[in-house]
């Protein structure tokens, strides 16, 4: 690779790095062509989110000393980057989905919104259910003392026609 593909690699490299505010490092093992194109689709069907395979020398280079809190330590054998400026914690779960699926990939470490991120606590992240689901656990959250006020403003009311109701009864049976 000649010098100047090697510093445009290194520059697109840093821009992944400054624009997004979830990376996670990828091992991958006897994965074809066709499994990691999957991988990288399932990844890109986020918004501004993607996956990339990447020389481990040129993520240092393109690192430099600017980013003292990106996992270096791990950048060893075939690497790749899972990366989202938004939905990273979807592209958590891909990966550990897949990683279930295939056994062909293994998260070694990741960086999320300036924090560094061991396997197990990538993990965890993925665990995190998704943005939809928990809005919808906050609304119910909110509504809930709603609800229970309106039952207890009703409840006066609903006694009072169950008594009628009981009184027709009574009168009709005599």
């Amino acid at each position: 690779m000649r010098k100047e593909e090697k510093f445009k690699i290194a520059e697109e490299i840093r821009e992944i790095v400054d624009n997004n505010k979830g990376i996670f490092l990828v091992e991958f093992n006897n994965i074809s062509v066709s499994e990691i194109s999957d991988l990288r689709k399932r990844i890109k069907s986020f918004e501004n989110s993607g996956f990339r395979v990447v020389k481990n020398t040129l993520v240092k280079k393109a690192i430099g000393d600017d980013y003292p809190e990106f996992p270096v330590e791990v950048l060893n054998g075939p690497t790749a980057m899972a990366y989202s400026s938004e939905r990273f914690i979807e592209v958590a779960k891909v990966l550990f989905e897949y990683k279930k699926e295939t056994d062909k990939i293994n998260v070694k470490a990741g960086l999320v919104e300036g924090k560094k991120l061991s396997p197990e606590e990538a993990e965890a992240l993925s665990k995190i259910p998704s943005r939809e689901v928990l809005m919808a656990q906050f609304a119910g959250l909110m509504v809930a003392p709603l609800r229970k006020f309106l039952m207890t403003l009703r409840a006066p009311l609903q006694n009072f026609d169950n008594l009628l109701h009981q009184l027709k009864n009574k009168k009709e049976e005599k």
